[in-house]
């Protein structure tokens, strides 16, 4: 065997080789995640700005165009379609569009990351998560939102009760603190 096929490989650059992998791996992992979730909101935020949806907004001739959108848009792009364009997948684009109108489609990634930073999606925010988190439920109901849990003050509540036995009022402040 020749020198540079028994190479010794040095451990500490491999992890340090490793590190840059994940580390492209993740961010553009994330921003293939933003651009799809960019794009069901430039979908919804078309079908809302339409004329049809528009005129028929709040009336029975709004339940009637996006099933047929969604045949549509199955119909042209086959029928799995990219992701697959159900009626509520659709659906689900225009509450996107129209809970966060502030957000733009031409804005790129920026107005994600603001999305992100307040809604705390950081670098776990995709298109499952929006419909998961912050979007209403099947039944029309908003989903409760989650606040930031505060750890550090969770882990101090937590260091004076050891040793101690709980009270009734620290459990509710732990629990309040959880959302």
């Amino acid at each position: 065997m020749s020198d540079a096929t028994t190479a010794v490989i040095d451990a500490e650059q491999l992890e340090v080789l490793a590190e840059d992998c994940q580390a492209a791996i993740i961010e553009t992992d994330f921003l293939a995640r933003t651009e799809h979730l960019r794009g069901r909101w430039c979908v919804g935020a078309a079908i809302v700005r339409s004329p049809q949806y528009v005129k028929t907004r709040g009336g029975q001739g709004s339940k009637g165009l996006i099933p047929e959108l969604a045949k549509l848009l199955r119909d042209k792009l086959g029928e799995g379609g990219k992701d697959g364009w159900s009626t509520s997948e659709v659906y689900r684009c225009v509450q996107f569009a129209e809970q966060y109108p502030a957000l733009a489609c031409d804005e790129g990634p920026e107005g994600l990351d603001r999305l992100a930073a307040e809604e705390g999606g950081g670098k776990v925010l995709s298109w499952s998560w929006v419909k998961r988190n912050l979007l209403p439920s099947s039944g029309g109901t908003p989903r409760r939102r989650r606040k930031a849990v505060d750890r550090e003050q969770i882990a101090a509540i937590s260091e004076q009760a050891i040793g101690q036995t709980w009270t009734e009022e620290s459990h509710q402040l732990v629990i309040s603190l959880l959302g």
